[in-house]
């Protein structure tokens, strides 16, 4: 079994990334507590059939 993150969630935390990096001005104390906020919220928020794709191999 393969796990494939899905593209939306991807983009959400691209999105997310992008707008801490505007807001704090760039990577300091601040970017980062926010982070770990953000990682905190995606943990508590998303299991895994939100976040992956789970794709099946099936070899010959």
């Amino acid at each position: 079994m393969i796990l494939k993150i899905k593209e939306e969630v991807s983009e959400m935390i691209k999105q997310d990334i992008d707008s801490a990096v505007l807001k704090f001005g760039g990577i300091n104390r601040e970017y980062f507590a926010h982070i770990r906020k953000l990682s905190i919220n995606y943990w508590l928020e998303l299991d895994r059939k939100k976040i992956f794709e789970e794709l099946l191999l099936i070899e010959k």
